[in-house]
């Protein structure tokens, strides 16, 4: 793999990667869908859960994107030029799956099985 072709490949990640947490944070959808947006069972229970599930999942995906894409250059300086591309799409995967598993944790300690916000059934009761 060619210097040119080193650079593209990891220009390509890393802006992949930001490109989806700016859609995720900007891009909305005005309904639970398909097509758009982080689409999970737990996500798409009610408007609510859709709305936060978007918000926090494209923030934390910023971090995420941010956190590697600066893997990612250090790669670039210190590894071979293979080596540094798997070592890029690696953190990408990894930041991704972290970025699910968080928002998800978050959906179930806000909201409950059917997506209402567990903090309006507390003022329900009374």
């Amino acid at each position: 793999m060619g210097n040119s072709e080193l650079i593209l490949a990891h220009i390509c990640i890393g802006f992949s990667t930001f490109l989806a947490a700016l859609l995720m944070k900007y891009a909305k959808a005005d309904e639970p869908n398909k097509m758009m947006g982080y689409r999970t069972n737990r996500s798409m229970k009610s408007q609510e859960a859709w709305t936060f599930a978007n918000n926090y999942s494209g923030n934390t995906m910023q971090w995420a994107a941010l956190f590697a894409l600066t893997l990612q250059i250090f790669s670039y300086f210190v590894f071979e030029p293979l080596t540094s591309v798997i070592i890029a799409a690696s953190a990408i995967s990894v930041a991704l799956l972290i970025v699910v598993v968080l928002t998800e944790l978050k959906l179930r300690q806000k909201f409950d099985e059917n997506g209402k916000p567990k903090s309006s059934m507390i003022d329900d009761r009374y």
